[in-house]
């Protein structure tokens, strides 16, 4: 067995002793069982399963055969006696953890068939033209899966079939140690060869483990020759052989990719065409997307920078930051995702263009350098691409690249903004200086229907300038690493901290609500390894989730599961778990938003009571029907709503343990002013 980039070939030759094979008057039926589970979403996945099947002697013959996924757990066809009916060409499916061949064909003992099918595998951190650099097999292995038919694994766990061989190429584990423990196995004759070749030499020595109890221990050369480790499974057909704790350990320190954060403020999902789009504002992210993995249904923490940049930088939530409102710094002592790198050796620099992305809030924490500017991201480009030209290649760095660049005020088109004030009242014209000047009318209410309806169109308008523009010149900036070679050894993440209004549900900007337009946000994932290429997760996942996700990315899983974090990575197996977002007040007055399934509640106080669905205010959506939340069914599906409230108050609670209260911030004139251009104040 092979396993890279999320995929697992398998070869099988087929044995007519072999206690899985059934024969029946109608064909023969084969079952095998997998060594590693299939992913959860095989249609995003970047190959779909497929079968070679090749026999040899007088009816020699290749088949390329396409296989069928089934959820039910193994044995429920069987059961039912609803069996495919075998055709000239054989069926395949894979059914939990089996790999079932049905055919007519009474195939020779000789037969070979090769599976390719995509697993649920953590994937090597390293660079993609040099040998991958595993910490430990359960890394690549997963084994917090629990297989089915009762075959009760425990972590970092795994069963093998006999004839099942996995290699590894241990390339750059200079002194490191392979260590595990064989299980006793359902069948006792069942070994476990291990076999080590010096791919400088040639020179090969093996070791046999029998699957009693024993301990499995091989201690690799320091002086790094380089070695291929294969294990194998060897007995009697259909036999098991289960390895628990199986781990390799470097004596060195482990190389790991640098990682390139982009933040977008303000960018919504859907002006990508990758992520639903229609407007093809985004030419090179959606290039990127392409080579990347894409969280289609990724939803921010609240409406507004403070609280979503505090969270995906911490993986906590807001009362645990502390990030609630513009005099709210964040907790000074807490782990955040830079204090994690840096922690593991990485030098770690943040280029923000200041507002509510500042050092004033303690969101320095953990960089070394963090620089603030208002000049737009032109700027802050050429201030990455000098951190890019000084660094060493030996030693890895984490940048965060900030931008308000389609944030209001939008200027991107003088003649969009006097078209705009065309529009208007000859009297309001007058008050509009700059785009964000629309939002003060528009939150005041002083709107007629037809300006309501022609303005929000006009704004998005501006609005997606900037995002054309900005799309451009992250597209230089990517670009000019992949030329430099950088890009091979990077992960690159862009996502947004939260989305924006036009009018969809009366409001323009980011300011009172929690509605699709604004916590629907993009996520990519680009590995400089090609894992995950194409692949899209479209199960809701949330922005708490962003900073272990990043650091079991780049082979720290460990600190990825550190329970300091209220998130988990998004690159493990696991249950959907609900997403949850709110929006405080300087009152003290909170708004929630609660996202289980396709199910969508918001509850709480609008600063505008036009928004307001009634006192207090509660509302239920069903966004498999109504994506866009538009239709309020608080009143038709009583039993939904209460079973939501009665979650949401369990998650409030659940979020709020370790709350933090720090000191208020006194904001200094220059800081108001930046705050204020931005229309926070």
């Amino acid at each position: 067995m092979d396993v890279s980039r999320g995929l697992a070939k398998l070869t099988l030759r087929i044995n007519p002793a072999t206690e899985t094979r059934l024969e029946s008057t109608e064909g023969v039926h084969v079952a095998w069982l997998l060594p590693l589970p299939t992913a959860h979403t095989l249609e995003a996945s970047r190959t779909n399963p497929h079968l070679e099947m090749t026999t040899t002697g007088p009816q020699a013959n290749t088949m390329r055969l396409p296989v069928e996924v089934l959820e039910s757990v193994t044995g429920s066809l069987l059961a039912s006696g609803s069996l495919p009916q075998p055709r000239d060409r054989p069926v395949v499916w894979i059914e939990g953890r089996w790999l079932h061949v049905y055919s007519r064909l009474q195939g020779a003992a000789d037969t070979v068939l090769k599976l390719t099918y995509p697993v649920r595998a953590a994937r090597f951190a390293g660079k993609s033209d040099t040998p991958v650099r595993p910490q430990s097999l359960d890394k690549l292995l997963l084994g917090r899966d629990v297989i089915a038919d009762g075959l009760n694994t425990s972590y970092r766990s795994m069963w093998l079939e006999v004839g099942t061989q996995i290699e590894l190429n241990l390339s750059g584990f200079r002194g490191g140690v392979l260590s595990g423990r064989l299980l006793a196995s359902p069948d006792a004759a069942v070994e476990l060869h291990l076999e080590v070749q010096q791919l400088d030499s040639g020179e090969v020595e093996r070791q046999v483990f029998r699957a009693n109890g024993d301990a499995i221990e091989l201690t690799l050369p320091e002086e790094d020759p380089g070695q291929r480790v294969t294990l194998s499974a060897v007995g009697p057909q259909g036999g098991l052989l289960h390895l628990e704790q199986a781990r390799i350990e470097s004596a060195v320190q482990l190389d790991h990719p640098n990682v390139l954060l982009i933040v977008v403020d303000t960018l919504r999902a859907d002006r990508l065409n990758s992520f639903g789009g229609d407007l093809n504002l985004t030419p090179n992210l959606d290039a990127l997307a392409r080579e990347s993995m894409i969280f289609s249904d990724y939803w921010a923490s609240s409406s507004w920078t403070l609280p979503t940049i505090s969270t995906m930088l911490t993986s906590v939530h807001m009362d645990v930051h502390g990030g609630k409102d513009k005099q709210s710094p964040i907790n000074p002592n807490i782990t955040t995702l830079a204090s994690a790198l840096n922690d593991a050796g990485y030098r770690t620099k943040a280029i923000t263009e200041g507002g509510l992305f500042r050092s004033v809030y303690n969101l320095d924490r953990g960089y070394e350098h963090f620089v603030e500017h208002q000049n737009g991201l032109a700027e802050g480009i050429q201030l990455a691409n000098a951190f890019f030209d000084k660094r060493a290649r030996n030693e890895p760095w984490f940048l965060t690249l900030h931008s308000y660049e389609v944030h209001e005020p939008y200027t991107p088109d003088k003649a969009l903004l006097d078209q705009v004030r065309a529009s208007l009242p000859p009297d309001m014209a007058q008050g509009i200086e700059r785009p964000t000047d629309f939002i003060e009318f528009f939150e005041s209410g002083e709107w007629d229907q037809v300006l309501a309806a022609d303005v929000p169109a006009l704004m998005e308008e501006l609005h997606n300038a900037e995002v054309v523009h900005a799309d451009r010149l992250i597209g230089a900036l990517l670009d000019r690493l992949r030329a430099a070679g950088q890009l091979d050894n990077t992960l690159v993440v862009v996502t947004a901290d939260h989305g924006e209004e036009f009018g969809e549900h009366g409001m323009l900007g980011h300011s009172d609500s929690l509605y699709p337009e604004l916590l629907r946000i993009p996520l990519l994932m680009r590995f400089p390894d090609g894992y995950g290429a194409g692949q899209v997760i479209d199960l809701p996942t949330s922005q708490l989730s962003l900073t272990p996700t990043i650091l079991d990315a780049v082979g720290l899983s460990e600190r990825a599961q550190s329970p300091v974090f209220q998130g988990t990575s998004l690159l493990r197996a696991g249950t959907q778990a609900p997403v949850f977002a709110s929006r405080y007040l300087d009152n003290g007055e909170t708004l929630f938003a609660l996202r289980d399934g396709d199910s969508l509640l918001i509850e709480g106080t609008y600063r505008f009571e036009r928004l307001s669905r009634g006192t207090p205010n509660v509302e239920l959506y069903a966004l498999d029907q109504d994506p866009g939340a538009q239709v309020d069914l608080d009143v038709s599906d009583p039993e939904q709503l209460e079973a939501m409230r009665a979650l949401m108050q369990s998650l409030r609670a659940q979020f709020s343990e370790n709350a933090y209260s720090g000191q208020g911030l006194q904001i200094d004139a220059a800081t108001q002013k930046n705050l204020a251009d931005l229309g926070y104040l």
